[in-house]
């Protein structure tokens, strides 16, 4: 039943109101969610624990990441030893998006997703090793 209605039943047993299309979405921001947070790696993270004062988009997303794990400091000097912090990679890697972030959380999320410098294609003018974690948010944010 390869071209079968867009009312059909997706084959997930725990969300059978999703759609096929919705689901394979759904499929694709896990699959972007997984890769993205596999793709920082604390060399690449290195460089940027030893910057004063970052712009402002590598804050930005720094900010939107903590929001996520619930790292309460939004402060650089805060975020920079969140960087550095031995489990950082670990709970990027493990959160529990679909459980764990908040509506209030998401509220903020959209906040930052909305900026128009919150762009994988700008970041990547800025700074190339904070792309993962800019993709990892706005997966986020498009799942949830």
């Amino acid at each position: 039943a390869q071209g079968g209605s867009p009312s059909s039943p997706a084959p997930s047993p725990s969300a059978p109101e999703v759609s096929e299309e919705l689901q394979a979405e759904l499929d694709e921001c896990r699959d972007t969610i997984c890769w993205s947070a596999s793709s920082v790696s604390r060399e690449s993270l290195r460089d940027l624990k030893n910057l004063q004062k970052p712009p402002p988009i590598v804050k930005e997303v720094f900010e939107a990441v903590a929001l996520l794990i619930g790292h309460p400091d939004r402060k650089w000097d805060g975020l920079k030893r969140m960087i550095a912090g031995e489990t950082f990679l670990a709970k990027i890697q493990k959160l529990n998006y679909q459980q764990s972030v908040t509506r209030e959380q998401f509220g903020k999320l959209r906040e930052y997703l909305s900026h128009a410098e919150f762009d994988e294609e700008f970041i990547k003018t800025v700074c190339v090793p904070v792309v993962p974690l800019a993709t990892w948010c706005r997966a986020i944010g498009v799942y949830l």
